[in-house]
C-alpha cells in the first residue's frame, strides 16, 4: 500500500511537471513572438522617423534658401541706402520690399537670430518634435522592449531544464525499489519548487 501511494504521488508529480513545462514553453514562445513584434514596430518607427527627417529637412532648407535670398536683397538694399544716391533710392526700396515679402511669405521670422542669421536647426528640431507628437518616431523604446522579451524567453526556456531535472528525479524515484527513492523524490520536489519560483519571477518581472 505504501509503495502504491508513493507511485501515485510520483505519477501526479510527473504529470504536474509535464503541465508546468508545457505552460512555461508556451510563455517562452509567446515572449519570443512579442520580441519579434516589438522589433517590427521598432523598424516601422525607424522608417517613419527617417521619412519625417527627410521631409522636414527639405522644408526647413527650402526656408533657409528663401532666407538667403531675403538676406541678399536686404543687404543690397542696405548698401544702396548707404550710397545715398538719388537714382538708387527706388531700386533700394524695391529690394527691401522683396526682402520683406520673402520674410513673411517663405520662411518664419521667429527663427531669425539676433545676429541676423537663420537658425535652420532650431526649425528642424521643432518640426520634428511636432511630428513625433502626431506619430511614433522613437524606435529605441520598441527595441528595448524587444530585448526585454528576448531575455524573458531565454530565461523561461532555461527554466525548462530545471523542470526536466525534476521530471528525471521523479521518474528515477519510481524506478528505484529501496528507501533511497524517497530522498530522490524529495530532491525532485525541491527542484520543482525552484523551477516554479524561477518561472514565476521571469514571467512577472520581465
Amino acid at each position: 500500500m505504501k509503495n502504491y501511494r508513493f507511485e501515485v504521488f510520483t505519477s501526479l508529480m510527473i504529470a504536474l511537471v509535464t503541465i508546468l513545462s508545457a505552460v512555461t514553453a508556451w510563455r517562452a514562445s509567446a515572449a519570443s513572438r512579442q520580441a519579434g513584434n516589438a522589433d517590427f514596430e521598432g523598424l516601422a518607427a525607424s522608417i517613419r522617423a527617417q521619412d519625417a527627417l527627410i521631409f522636414n529637412s527639405v522644408g526647413a532648407y527650402e526656408h533657409y534658401r528663401s532666407f538667403t535670398t531675403y538676406f541678399r536683397y536686404n543687404e543690397l538694399g542696405n548698401i544702396m541706402y548707404a550710397d545715398a544716391a538719388a537714382d538708387t533710392r527706388r531700386e533700394q526700396s524695391d529690394l527691401w520690399e522683396m526682402a520683406l515679402g520673402l520674410q513673411y511669405s517663405f520662411f518664419n521670422p521667429r527663427y531669425l537670430e539676433l545676429d541676423g542669421l537663420y537658425d535652420v536647426q532650431r526649425e528642424l528640431d521643432e518640426v520634428l518634435a511636432e511630428a513625433s507628437q502626431a506619430q511614433d518616431l522613437n524606435p529605441i523604446l520598441h527595441f528595448d522592449r524587444a530585448d526585454q522579451f528576448r531575455i524573458k524567453s531565454s530565461y523561461l526556456t532555461g527554466t525548462l531544464i530545471i523542470f526536466a531535472v525534476s521530471f528525471f528525479l521523479f521518474a528515477l524515484g519510481q524506478a528505484i525499489q529501496n528507501n533511497l527513492r524517497y530522498l530522490i523524490a524529495l530532491g525532485g520536489m525541491v527542484v520543482l519548487l525552484g523551477g516554479i519560483c524561477a518561472a514565476a519571477v521571469f514571467e512577472f518581472t520581465y
